[in-house]
């Protein structure tokens, strides 16, 4: 059997799992890496308990255990009431705490022992053991520290899948369980025998651990952009692979791409001259992509809300596409003719049309899809080449007509009617999919429509604090919804104060003295949350009383714990927040080195942010560094005018602030950069920068000129903040404050000169 009749056969498995007897249950994967590895529990302190939670988060709190199946954090300032399988190990304050609370305690105490998980040893033993653990999990860290580096990527090879990954040991090996028992599950089904040659034969799969990564391997891999991509299939003849971002906090996330992905690959891989019907390739994918995996065996066939709930308004709407135009969709076209773009209406009903294929009338139409199927991948059907090149195609008349003759149905009308009668039976599985079809209402301008899913959406979901959460994302970028996404947002902390996620997300909907507080409690619940580490690192710099310059020890300490904050935010989830706020703070320090170096960093994540661009002009003044000040200065001034330009139909008043403006901005900038360098004793550098920028931009405003010869008349250069003066007196000749400075300056020259000739 060769490896392309392997995979065909391995996709029609997928198909016809539900016609065959059920094979013999494929090992249950292994559970999720051990939860928290490389973070020690640690010793409890200060009257708190550690807990350690089976997302593997280690947090200190006060726990309290009634009787039953929940347990009650006592943080700061709330309660979280959760399940007790959720606390996968704690250590209570009370088991080491040396307080005595006998007299044969205070004996023990006297002997020099301490309280150490409920018994009393020597210190050294105690210490011994907490060296122990440290280690261990130091140990860990610095395996995974390592292999988290790409090129140090673990490169795992299974039976049939070479994964090549950057995340967590165990979780690669869990991967690797998933898809070979995904993979194993169809083929044994059809009981193939493969060859040891066969065998040999890897499918690439690659996982990365950050979404910087993934995001910057895509782009350059396809050359598309990845906003909010999860995975992908590159189907290269001879260089297919599949690409994932492994999202640790919710692996399903993940998992269900890579079905979805996954069912794309085997297609391509079943035939790869034949390019299938693009109805297919995603009606098939968004079905597989619904499995359910229990350890034991596939669920395929369940439901898919969001296509459901957009194909049932498609009927209620009248816009079922026609069994043509569904097959026009994405599909290759003879030259001459133009694409019909795939978009949310083809998927829709893409995929309800494979469900009830699948599904419908207790599987009457399994067998017939199947062979439809067969036509194209074993070349058995009509295939069309597809000009310049040497791939094949079923082109629409023949794929309409094939698949009708497969299923038995007398034409395309009759199947699609059946199609929207079985829509409308199906049950939905969430409440969620009314937020979606809600959303969607909003932005084609159907605000009633769109306000009646949000309200079923509540009451059917009213008290789930995930859907409340993602209602409120909605809500936040919907006009006039703002107000409701806060009081959502509450609702769904109340409901579960130990989603940090949501706690996160708050904290960037409101003022900063509230978010600087709501970070405090995110933190607490997830001290690793690395974007919540950013943000609180960045507003513990904006309460600084003296942001240029920390003085006093207090605000200093206040600094270096805010500079380890933002390095943790970096190594965990980097962000260009966390970058910027690094760079400010060790500027508030003196390390203007370190502060360039970070601030270089969050300007490659955002090239035009005028902040960013801002910081890293201010490092340069302030090492010494005038061109390179300069030169940031002109790009900053280059980008508000570009900003500044009207758009189309737009008057020069519609469009943004005025040259004036801009130029006014810009010299209030040069005379921070000035004040920066001044707090720091640095008169030669600011007036080094000050050269370099009116060198090839002579100051535009009186109050620049002023400016401008007024840092020369502070430095003690008289003569050269005459000349300056004067300069600036032959533009605006009126102007007091620079025939000021032109007097004192003449004044303080030796007797016979005179300044400005």
């Amino acid at each position: 059997m060769t490896l392309r009749e392997r995979f065909r056969i391995l996709l029609l498995g997928g198909l016809l799992a539900l016609l065959l007897p059920a094979p013999a249950a494929p090992a249950a994967p292994p559970a999720d890496p051990v939860p928290g590895a490389g973070r020690p529990l640690g010793v409890p302190s200060e009257g708190l308990d550690r807990v350690r939670l089976d997302d593997g988060r280690v947090i200190s709190c006060r726990l309290e255990e009634p009787r039953g199946d929940e347990a009650l954090l006592h943080f700061q300032t709330f309660v979280a009431r959760i399940p007790k399988k959720r606390i996968v190990e704690k250590r209570l304050f009370a088991d080491y705490d040396s307080t005595p609370r006998s007299k044969e305690e205070e004996a023990q105490a006297g002997r020099g022992l301490v309280r150490f998980g409920g018994r009393w040893i020597t210190k050294e033993a105690a210490e011994k053991s907490v060296r122990a653990e440290e280690e261990e999990a130091r140990k860990f860290r610095e395996e995974d520290d390592k292999h988290s580096k790409w090129e140090n990527r673990w490169i795992v090879e299974t039976d049939h899948f070479r994964i090549e990954a950057n995340i967590p040991r165990e979780a690669v090996d869990r991967y690797g369980e998933l898809l070979e028992s995904f993979y194993d599950y169809f083929v044994k089904a059809f009981q193939i025998k493969l060859s040891q040659r066969e065998k040999k034969n890897k499918l690439p799969v690659y996982l990365f651990r950050r979404r910087d990564e993934f995001r910057k391997f895509h782009d350059q891999d396809t050359g598309g952009r990845s906003e909010s991509l999860l995975g992908y299939f590159v189907p290269a003849i001879g260089q297919e692979r599949l690409v994932f971002f492994d999202m640790a906090g919710n692996r399903q996330e993940t998992i269900d791409v890579m079905f979805h992905e996954g069912t794309h690959f085997i297609i391509h891989l079943a035939e790869p001259t034949v390019l299938v019907n693009r109805w297919v390739h995603e009606g098939c994918a968004e079905y597989f992509a619904a499995c359910e995996y229990d350890g034991k065996r596939f669920r395929p066939g369940l439901v898919q809300d969001g296509r459901l709930l957009h194909f049932q308004e498609m009927i209620r709407a009248g816009r079922v596409l026609p069994l043509e135009t569904l097959l026009a969709g994405g599909d290759p076209y003879p030259a001459g003719e133009s694409p019909v773009e795939f978009g949310g209406e083809h998927y829709a009903q893409a995929w309800t049309l494979v469900h009830y294929l699948m599904e419908g009338k207790k599987g009457k139409y399994r067998a017939g899809f199947v062979n439809f199927l067969n036509l194209q991948l074993l070349k058995r059907g009509k295939l069309s080449p597809l000009e310049g090149g040497s791939r094949k195609y079923m082109d629409r008349e023949e794929g309409k007509a094939a698949l009708l003759r497969s299923i038995g149905v007398k034409d395309g009308n009759t199947l699609i009617e059946e199609v929207k009668e079985y829509a409308m039976t199906l049950p939905l599985r969430g409440a969620e999919a009314y937020v979606m079809r809600g959303e969607a209402h909003f932005y084609d301008g159907k605000a009633e429509e769109a306000e009646k899913d949000f309200a079923e959406a509540l009451a059917k979901g009213g008290n789930d604090p995930k859907l409340l959460a993602h209602l409120a994302r909605v809500y936040t970028y919907l006009p006039g919804k703002q107000a409701e996404a806060l009081d959502l947002l509450r609702k769904s902390i109340a409901l579960d104060p130990l989603d940090a996620s949501t706690h996160f997300f708050l904290s960037r909907l409101v003022p900063p003295e509230e978010a600087y507080g709501i970070l405090q409690t995110c933190l607490q619940v997830d001290p690793d949350h690395g974007l919540a580490l950013g943000d609180y690192a960045w507003l513990t710099y904006l309460r600084l009383k003296n942001r240029d310059r920390a003085e006093d020890d207090e605000e200093k300490a206040v600094v270096r714990k805010a500079i380890e904050s933002a390095k943790r935010a970096i190594a965990i989830d980097p962000s260009d927040t966390a970058y910027h706020a690094l760079a400010s703070l060790h500027l508030t320090l003196g390390e203007f080195d370190k502060a360039l170096e970070a601030e270089k960093v969050a300007v490659e994540y955002s090239p035009e942010d005028l902040s960013y661009l801002w910081r890293v002009a201010e490092c340069h003044a302030l090492l010494g560094q005038p061109e390179d000040f300069a030169r940031i200065l002109r790009r900053i001034e280059l980008l508000m005018r570009r900003a500044a330009r009207p758009a189309e139909g737009e008057t020069a008043s519609e469009g943004g602030p005025s040259v004036e403006d801009i130029q006014a901005e810009m010299g209030q900038l040069v005379q921070r950069m000035v004040s920066k360098c001044l707090s720091w004793d640095l008169k030669v550098q600011a007036v080094a920068a000050l050269d370099a920028w009116y060198e090839k931009r002579r100051p535009r405003t009186e109050e620049d000129w002023w400016f401008y010869a007024d840092v020369y008349r502070q430095r003690g250069d008289m003569r050269r903040a005459g000349r300056i003066a004067a300069d600036g007196l032959k533009e605006f000749p009126e102007s007091k404050i620079l025939e000021a400075v032109l007097t004192e300056a003449a004044a303080s020259l030796p007797e016979g000169g005179k300044e400005g000739e």
